[in-house]
């Protein structure tokens, strides 16, 4: 969505906005499935996401964007054009499936999502199958589905009824469940993260049976199966497994770092990797498979699909790319659909978001109309753009390392929202530095310098000509995470020394450490602080919401906490702290709305799945804004009247 730095030819892109529909209570988002939410929350916009999946049938590209379908016409490869989207789920597409005029999602915690695609403009729900786990690829021969899924491996569902889709059976395994699947005859061909490939038995559908198993290099990621052989994409490159016996199998490997899904036409399999693009491979030779070409894509790519001379890339964050592969020793990129971001961190003020998006930079989004949120404008950083704060009609991005690329502080004036400029910039150029967070106060930014670099105060009194005036911790004293600035002085969580420092910047030339608050268990990571009047609310990836009495700077005291699993971000409102928690299980909540009314004893007061990975969340007025990485931006909303969320901002200081 905010990536402009590649572009070439892009899709069209349909103006006409898209909601997620009517607001809908968490209890009904997906069936039984999300019963652990209380209902109070509901998502009432969504824009963006990452692209994890992607189907090519005759004319049409079918593309996961986040947490919806979109449908492209690709009738004309270089110039791919939008026809239609569905609304948001609760879970990300992560693959899908096309047959005759219907599309089946595998839609993680989501469940089996099954559209009717007769009316490509207006693709319509009809039937879903829950789960109490979540589900990653799906397989659909004749009138069956077959689902790769966690906890259970294999669920194997009837689809004769579209509006009611019936499961038949699921392998209790024992391999950690199933990440991806292929059918072919009898033989179901499944993928386990842990435990490589296994060979079941599906010719009895009610009672799948695992008659064999092939060992593959590193974790596996997806499977495709032709003839007498399986290929498997997995973190240690390309498996070519011999499966014509299926009790014993024999492997041959092709080493890549990140594989990711490979997809087999004729003597060649095309590869995705996480780190190396669209990887093309001859595997005429079986036992010595070779490296013909190697095409580099801007995002992080996963699922592959080859149709004629085309290679269409599902990319991450990168969007949809369209790759001539005519000439397998020199693939050219010819077309790409460029929606897509993946948002870590925001700060909303008034009417408009603005959203750090990774490697897509920043992002401006009108929130004025919560139900249709708008990119309005964007920002390409040069790096890595991990953190944002707003003051005025100035946004301060916070780029991190990446190759030999500038990164530091930019200071971009978004005084026009559709056009924002770099006025600004400083660089942190020492071999130590990956500076992670800013936050502004007045004529000074602070900024959070990870590893050992520690706290630097910069002053953007010019804005031309930031400059570095003081800087805390420079050596093995502090590894910097995330600063916030009250009056005096700034609290920094420390993610390698485990712990929260509280820096009087009286003295913005020589700011000064008066107190820690150590966390001694080995397993704390405070990665985020939020600080009102006499507390300090720590985010703790291990251990949850951490409330620290600062009220004795010199000496900090722990007087609560309340357990979430790897928080990452928080925010407080009056007496709520909202928690951010981005690596838990897909199907687990990971947003966590926590009363601190008493500070010696928080408690839940409700809690959200999201469809990904919620890195940061603000709020304003009555909604919730969620930084999801590959659920993209999204706005909840309260639907009762038992949370109240007053008005504040970010840049209030407060």
């Amino acid at each position: 969505m905010f990536t402009k730095k590649f572009r070439t030819t892009a899709c069209v892109v349909l103006f006409t906005l898209f909601s997620v529909g009517s607001t809908i209570l968490l209890s009904t988002l997906s069936g039984q499935a999300r019963g652990q939410d209380s209902g109070t929350l509901a998502v009432v916009g969504q824009l963006g996401g990452s692209t994890n999946a992607v189907y090519v049938a005759g004319n049409y590209a079918y593309v996961g964007l986040g947490p919806r379908l979109m449908i492209l016409d690709v009738s004309n490869p270089a110039g791919p054009r939008e026809v239609g989207r569905t609304s948001a789920l609760p879970g990300l597409v992560n693959r899908v499936q096309v047959v005759g005029d219907y599309a089946y999602v595998a839609a993680r915690q989501a469940g089996l999502r099954i559209f009717s695609i007769a009316d490509k403009t207006h693709p319509t729900e009809v039937g879903f199958a829950p789960t109490s786990g979540a589900m990653f690829d799906v397989h659909i021969i004749g009138d069956y589905a077959y689902v790769a899924g966690y906890p259970d491996g294999l669920y194997i569902i009837s689809v004769v009824d579209k509006a009611h889709p019936i499961l038949l059976s699921y392998s209790i395994s024992t391999f950690g469940g199933g990440n991806s699947v292929f059918v072919s005859g009898d033989y179901a061909y499944v993928t386990s993260w842990s435990s490589g490939l296994h060979i079941i038995s599906v010719a009895d559908k009610v009672h799948p049976t695992e008659v064999g198993a092939g060992v593959v290099s590193g974790h596996a990621r997806n499977v495709y199966v032709i003839g007498d052989y399986a290929y498997v994409a997995s973190e240690g490159g390309l498996n070519i497994i011999d499966v014509g016996d299926k009790t014993t199998t024999t492997s041959f490997l092709y080493p890549l770092q990140q594989a990711r899904d490979v997809y087999v036409v004729g003597d060649y399999a095309y590869l995705t990797d996480y780190y190396f693009g669209l990887n093309i491979i001859s595997v005429a030779d079986k036992s010595h498979p070779s490296k013909v070409s190697v095409f580099d894509t801007p995002g992080r790519p996963e699922e592959v699909r080859v149709i004629g001379d085309y290679a269409y890339v599902a990319d991450g964050a990168g969007g949809l790319r369209i790759v001539s592969v005519a000439a397998k020793t020199n693939p050219s990129e010819i077309g790409f659909c460029d929606a897509a971001s993946e948002p870590i961190d925001l700060d909303v003020v008034g009417d408009y978001a603005y959203v750090a998006a990774g490697e897509e930079g920043l992002g401006i989004i009108s929130v004025a109309d919560k139900t249709h949120p708008t990119e309005v404008g964007f920002y390409n950083t040069p790096c890595i753009a991990q953190s944002v704060h707003v003051v005025g009609d100035y946004a301060y991005i916070i780029t991190g390392l990446w190759a030999n690329r500038p990164c530091g502080l930019h200071i971009v004036s978004i005084a026009d929202k559709t056009h924002p400029i770099q006025v600004g910039f400083y660089e942190m150029t020492d071999a130590w530095d990956y500076p992670t967070d800013v936050y502004v106060v007045g004529d000074y930014a602070y900024v959070a310098d990870g590893f050992v670099s520690g706290l630097r105060v910069i002053s953007v009194a010019d804005k031309a000509h930031p400059i570095e005036v003081g800087f805390y911790g420079n050596g093995p004293d502090i590894d910097a995470d995330a600063v916030h600035v009250v009056g005096d002085y700034a609290y920094v969580t420390d993610y390698f020394y485990d712990g929260l420092h509280i820096i009087s910047v009286a003295d913005k030339t020589h700011p000064v450490q008066v107190g820690f608050y150590e966390m001694n268990d080995i397993w704390d990571y405070p990665t985020d602080v939020y600080v009102v009047n006499d507390y300090a609310y720590v985010a703790d990836r291990t251990r949850g919401l951490r409330v620290i009495s600062v009220a004795d700077k010199a000496h900090p005291a722990e007087v609560g906490f309340y357990e979430t699993p790897d928080a990452e971000g928080v925010h407080v409102v009056g007496d709520y702290a909202y928690v951010a928690n981005p690596f838990v299980n897909h199907w687990l909540p990971d947003l966590f709305i926590i009363s601190v009314a008493d500070k010696s004893h928080p408690s839940l007061v409700t809690s959200f799945t999201t469809a990904d990975a919620p890195y940061s969340v603000d709020v304003l007025d009555d909604y919730v804004y969620v930084a999801d990485k590959g659920g993209g931006f999204v706005i909840l909303g309260n639907m009762k009247d038992r949370v109240h969320l007053p008005i504040v901002s970010k840049n209030t200081g407060q």
